[in-house]
C-alpha cells in the first residue's frame, strides 16, 4: 500500500505538513499485517483516510491556504484519539527493525510481529528494565534468543 499524494509538496504550512506525516504514519499502520491493529482503530485510521482521499470534503482541498485545513484537524483529532496506539506501534517499529536485523545476522527467520514486541516489553517491565543486573541481562538474551517461548 502507498500513501495518497493528494496534497501540493510545496507551500503547504508547516502544522499541515506534520499531519499530513501523521496521517502517513496511521496509513502504515493500518497496512502493517505484523502490527495486527485492531478492528476498531482500524475503522477510525480508514476513515481518517477516506476524508483525506476527497478533494472536496468540508473545505474543497483545490482552494489555496485553506483546502486541507479540514482534513489536517481531522487527522489531529485521529492522533489525539489514538496517541497511546501511535506511541507503541512507533517503539514496535524501532524494535522490529533492530531485531530483524539481529535473526538476519544469526541465519534465523526475520519476521517480528506484534507478540514479540509485548513480550520484550513484558518482560523488561517484571524485571524493571534493570538491564544492568546480570539475572536480568541473561533473561532478556533468553528472551532474544527463544522469542518464540510463552510467557511464564
Amino acid at each position: 500500500m502507498k500513501m495518497p499524494k493528494q496534497a501540493p509538496a510545496t507551500n503547504l504550512p508547516r502544522f499541515i505538513e506534520e499531519r499530513f506525516a501523521k496521517l502517513e504514519l496511521l496509513f502504515n499502520m493500518v497496512g502493517d499485517t505484523e502490527w495486527e491493529l485492531k478492528d476498531k482503530e482500524r475503522k477510525i485510521i480508514l476513515s481518517a483516510l477516506a476524508y483525506f482521499c476527497d478533494p472536496e470534503d468540508l473545505i474543497p482541498d483545490h482552494l489555496p491556504a485553506i483546502g486541507f485545513l479540514d482534513d489536517t484537524i481531522y487527522v489531529e483529532i485521529i492522533a489525539q484519539e489514538l496517541s497511546a496506539e501511535i506511541s507503541s506501534y512507533e517503539e514496535f517499529f524501532t524494535y522490529r527493525v533492530a531485531e530483524e536485523n539481529r535473526r538476519k545476522n544469526r541465519g534465523l527467520d526475520t519476521t517480528v510481529g506484534r507478540e514479540d514486541w509485548l513480550r520484550i516489553n513484558a518482560r523488561c517491565y517484571i524485571l524493571e528494565c534493570d538491564l544492568d543486573a546480570p539475572a536480568a541481562q541473561a533473561e532478556l538474551a533468553s528472551v532474544l534468543e527463544f522469542s518464540s517461548r510463552p510467557l511464564v
